[in-house]
């Protein structure tokens, strides 16, 4: 038996140039990889990502934030793209915990204007 139908996908594939440089500040954060610039706070979490700005123009421009609460644990994720002229944001994220846990991840996405939950009951000792 054989078929004589292929698969197509499309979109965009990122392959780094070989080798892949790559930049670290004296923390031993990265700084700067094949793709992305890497923005730290003093506490050594990652609070941005954006995109280089020398890429090729096929390359999705886009930005990430991160933010964290007093305990370290990440509490909102924002991804932003490049329309040409200046950034907006495609989704945001907020993580709700129980403990060190992760319960739930709250997701905000503005293009369809809805919001959807992804528990994770397994962590939560209650309602098992």
């Amino acid at each position: 038996m054989t078929s004589s139908q292929t698969n197509q996908a499309t979109g965009h594939r990122f392959t780094p140039k070989t080798p892949e440089g790559f930049e670290y500040d004296l923390d031993g954060n990265l700084l700067q990889d094949g793709r992305w610039n890497y923005m730290w706070d003093s506490e050594n979490r990652l609070i941005g990502m954006e995109t280089r700005t020398n890429l090729p123009a096929a390359i999705p421009r886009q930005k990430l934030a991160f933010t964290y609460d007093s305990q370290s644990r990440r509490i909102t994720k924002t991804v932003s793209t490049n329309s040409g002229a200046s950034y907006f944001i495609i989704q945001a994220s907020s993580f709700l915990y129980d403990g060190w846990n992760l319960v739930s991840e709250i997701r905000y996405l503005p293009t369809q204007q809805r919001t959807c939950c992804q528990p994770n009951y397994d962590r939560v000792p209650f309602l098992n």
